[in-house]
């Protein structure tokens, strides 16, 4: 990459092999806000924690559900939240513990979609039946919205 307008040129910091990964199809990669952790997801039902020199910082290995169908910083990157096919709760990993926390049981079924707030604590959750929940990190509440869409949910965003 050239270098524009006195800003430095792009730098590979490190590269993460297919095995390593598990990716054979969909990779699934976020940045934690901050830019210390990235975590990687592949096909192998496995997260993988990485520290932006390359590091491994943890290795998440999902035993119930299907594949990763995303993963997602919340707004302060204390919290990476896991989304699967076929598992009804949502995996949380605490960065400053580097561990998994109690899963998050949504009790519905076709889970698809996730987004957390950009201002709070909150995450959207949406299934392939057209429901959506709010659930609030600091509280542990969540907030029903059920019956609101009557198709699957693919996609949504915060307003501030």
């Amino acid at each position: 990459m050239a270098e524009q307008s006195g800003m430095g040129s792009a730098q590979l910091l490190f590269s993460i092999k297919a095995p390593q990964s598990g990716v054979d199809g969909k990779t699934h990669i976020s940045w934690q806000p901050d830019g210390n952790y990235v975590a990687i997801a592949g096909n192998n039902r496995q997260i993988q924690v990485v520290d932006r020199y390359g590091q491994v910082v943890d290795d998440v290995a999902l035993t119930a559900g299907g594949v990763v169908l995303d993963i997602s910083w919340d707004k302060d990157g204390e919290v990476l939240a896991i989304l699967q096919s076929g598992n009804s709760a949502i995996i949380m990993w605490d960065a400053a513990q580097r561990k998994t926390m109690t899963p998050v049981e949504t009790n519905m079924k076709d889970l698809c979609w996730m987004q957390w707030s950009k201002v709070g604590p909150q995450l959207a959750v949406g299934s392939g039946k057209g429901n959506l929940i709010i659930y609030n990190r600091r509280t542990t509440r969540m907030n029903p919205l059920l019956g609101k869409h009557s198709k699957k949910i693919t996609a949504g965003a915060w307003n501030s």
